[in-house]
């Protein structure tokens, strides 16, 4: 495969999931490359990632996974710091 006829340019693309929804609705659309993966954003917040985990599981924080891979907006983690969560250091 020749990668440089593939366009990594996301933020340009329209944001437009599987189901032809907007994956992200609310939220600014942003490149691949910006999301946070899973322990990134655990040690971001200063918990673990089974916090993370559990706070998904509660619909508190939503996620997207590509390839079994878990990944967070980095505004919904702004906003979670935001409204106090997280370290206080």
């Amino acid at each position: 495969m020749n990668r440089s006829n593939v366009d990594f340019d996301l933020v340009s693309q329209p944001s437009v999931g599987t189901d032809g929804k907007d994956p992200c609705p609310g939220r600014r659309a942003i490149a691949w490359e910006e999301w946070v993966p899973e322990d990134r954003a655990a040690s971001h917040l200063g918990t673990s990632i089974a916090t993370l985990r559990r706070m998904r599981a509660q619909g508190k924080l939503p996620f997207t996974t590509v390839a079994g891979h878990v990944y967070y907006h980095p505004d919904d983690l702004a906003e979670l710091l935001a409204n106090g969560y997280g370290r206080t250091a």
